[in-house]
C-alpha cells in the first residue's frame, strides 16, 4: 500500500513505483496527477486498487485503465 494523498507528485513519477511488484493499493488523491498519469498507472502491473479522489481524469483515461490486468476498483470520489 502506498498513499501519496496530497504530496504533489509529477505525472512521470508515478512510473518510478513501477520496481515495486507487490504494489496493489496507491493513492494519488490530491496530488496535483493529471490524466497523463494513464500511461504511467499502467506499468504498475500488480495494481488492484487506486483511489484518485480531486485528481483531473476523465472518462478516457478510465476506459484506458480497463485494459490494466490486475486493477478492479478504481475510486474516484467524483
Amino acid at each position: 500500500n502506498l498513499g501519496l494523498n496530497g504530496a504533489k507528485v509529477a505525472d512521470a513519477a508515478i512510473g518510478d513505483l513501477a520496481p515495486l511488484p507487490r504494489l496493489r493499493f496507491l493513492n494519488i488523491s490530491y496530488t496535483g496527477c493529471t490524466s497523463a498519469v494513464v500511461d504511467e498507472l499502467l506499468k504498475l502491473r500488480a495494481l488492484y486498487t487506486l483511489s484518485v479522489r480531486d485528481v483531473r481524469v476523465g472518462p478516457a483515461v478510465i476506459r484506458k485503465l480497463a485494459d490494466h490486468p490486475s486493477l478492479s476498483v478504481v475510486a474516484t470520489y467524483g
